[in-house]
């Protein structure tokens, strides 16, 4: 069981994301996508790999799925939306457009997102969107489209994922992932950390809270090479170990950890994640080799990325990221000992890392405050009555205090 930060495959995000030239008015791209739940639609991003001159206009446009021809849209009836027109005007960008009015969908429409020309576009002037992300194997929905001919045929992408985001009125995206390629972390000295953020939700009945035993971590990309050894583990707000690292010697792998390559990797113990706490899993540099660690760069609306860097910013586009505002962070030894945003000249980033989960349950009146990752003071007096799943129904507390557990304070019933 595992928390999914991204599209399952070792290979996605950080190798074959495909960008389409549309240098002729006859070349679309899109997405197929399923509506997960009723919401409105209300426009569509998609990043930029290129442009050349002017770069064009674009729109998107919403139709149904065919039934009849596999991943083509059904343009035999009328368009379901159309957005605003848009101009990229930087080599490298996420873009977006809203729709002109918003598509109310139901939940488990199948539907796709047309990305075209609408004037301006030739061999001079023209964009190039990565309309597919990362390779990830054997997927066949939602998928990437293509067409060179204005529809009259469309080919599929069977290897990739969809570079296109579909808008929506709820806390997340549908469709693809605009792509902005994947990157590396460097850890140069002993106690760089490269690590992904969880923050679990605070629980909505005021009376329980979430508790999540954590046994380790699936990472794909870049880690060890030849000879090296390497710390993986969990830390809290202020860089204190959750959990006793675990030394792994690249040795042990099967071949080496890159782009295309994933594994299971297990703490010395449960990792306790309780609601509200916020919690860093990842990896710790062993040595003062060059170490490289992957991710995925989120990128900005309309950026250049000739500015300064800038705070990070988790993308609704990404699984997890409306629950527990993924993102990955650095610990550079360095600088200062403290938990920075990676790539935030790209508006931050994410790791390939899914948390491995043992077991998920509620616990009683644990409450943490997110600021800072600690709750109640410690050797307070905890609340009058307890709910123990060993026993039935609520026993009474007399002596018990909150104490220090697995990095946080909090009220634990069994302290």
């Amino acid at each position: 069981m595992t928390i999914s930060t991204f599209p399952q495959s070792s290979q996605f995000a950080y190798t074959n994301s495909s960008q389409q030239s549309h240098h002729n008015m006859d070349i679309f791209t899109g997405a197929s996508f399923q509506v997960s739940e009723a919401c409105n639609l209300t426009g569509c991003q998609v990043a930029t790999q290129g442009v050349t001159g002017y770069g064009g206009t674009y729109k998107f446009e919403l139709w149904p799925l065919s039934t009849t021809s596999l991943n083509t849209p059904d343009m035999s009836g009328s368009v379901l939306a159309t957005s605003a027109t848009f101009n990229p005007t930087a080599w490298f960008g996420i873009w977006e457009a809203n729709f002109t009015s918003p598509y109310a969908a139901t939940a488990g429409q199948f539907l796709c997102v047309v990305l075209k020309p609408v004037s301006g576009v030739d061999l001079s002037n023209y964009s190039t969107f990565n309309y597919r992300g990362g390779a990830i194997e054997r997927n066949s929905f939602p998928q990437a489209m293509k067409t060179v001919n204005a529809g009259s045929s469309w080919a599929t992408e069977y290897y990739g994922w969809p570079g296109i985001a579909v808008k929506t009125n709820l806390s997340y995206n549908l469709g693809g992932t605009p792509i902005m390629g994947g990157s590396t972390q460097n850890m140069y000295e002993v106690g760089d950390r490269v690590a992904q953020k969880f923050t679990i939700p605070v629980d909505e009945d005021s009376e329980t809270a979430l508790e999540i035993h954590c046994k380790g971590f699936y990472y794909t990309g870049y880690a060890t090479t030849s000879g090296e050894t390497l710390k993986y583990g969990a830390w809290d707000v202020d860089g204190n170990p959750l959990v006793t690292p675990v030394v792994l010697d690249h040795e042990y792998l099967g071949i080496q950890m890159q782009y295309n390559s994933g594994g299971y990797f297990y703490f010395n113990g449960d990792l306790k994640m309780v609601s509200g706490g916020t919690y860093y899993l990842g990896w710790e540099s062993n040595s003062t080799d060059t170490t490289q660690i992957s991710a995925h760069r989120y990128g900005k609306v309309g950026a250049d990325y000739t500015l300064t860097e800038t705070p990070g910013d988790p993308d609704r586009n990404w699984p997890g990221d409306s629950w527990m505002n993924i993102e990955a962070f650095h610990w550079d030894m360095s600088v200062v000992e403290a938990w920075k945003p990676i790539m935030t000249n790209y508006g931050g980033g994410r790791m390939c890392l899914n948390p491995l989960l043992g077991e998920i349950h509620g616990v009683s009146n644990v409450t943490p405050n997110t600021t800072k990752g600690k709750g109640d003071k410690l050797n307070e007096r905890a609340p009058s009555r307890v709910k123990d799943p060993n026993k039935p129904g609520y026993q009474l507390n007399e002596i018990k205090t909150i104490s220090r557990d697995n990095g946080q304070y909090g009220w634990n019933p069994y302290a």
